[in-house]
């Protein structure tokens, strides 16, 4: 998935090169989206002797890519009141998956007692990922860097 994610947003890049939906900046949220889950899934993998971990870092790891799907749900009418920089992506591209994460340690901490330590720390995890991806979409200095990884 990480191979393919990465090669998938490459390629769907460089094929809007030279036009006006190719937008540089948005390979900081793919790019990172694909590393928050590689290292999740790995770190999950490892924690296979450990069913409890195992499932919710399997869960996170699948969360920490969902926001393709709300993005392309929510992001026409939100890019429309509050821009494409750091604040409009976030809400774009993170706000709901926040709320989940806030239901899943909710959940645990109904059902458990307390959260997972497991949801706690990937939770943050994902949600520090988050942030610095909103901060390097719209930097000139990212744009560059990524019009030089992307461009055919």
């Amino acid at each position: 998935m990480a191979v393919v994610g990465v090669a998938t947003a490459c390629l769907s890049h460089r094929s809007r090169y030279g036009t006006p939906y190719w937008d540089t900046g948005f390979f900081a949220i793919q790019f990172i989206d694909m590393v928050a889950f590689s290292l999740l899934v790995w770190q999950g993998l490892r924690m296979r002797h450990d069913p409890p971990a195992h499932k919710r870092l399997m869960l996170l790891a699948t969360l920490a890519i969902s926001n393709a799907g709300w993005g392309r749900m929510l992001g026409p009418s939100v890019a429309g009141v509050m821009g494409t920089g750091f604040g409009g992506t976030w809400v774009i591209d993170f706000s709901v998956i926040t709320l989940i994460l806030v239901a899943f340690l909710a959940y645990d901490a109904i059902t458990r007692g307390r959260p997972h330590p497991v949801v706690v720390r990937g939770s943050l995890f994902i949600s520090v990922l988050g942030l610095v991806a909103c901060w390097c979409y719209p930097q000139p200095w990212w744009q560059s860097i990524s019009a030089r990884l992307l461009a055919p």
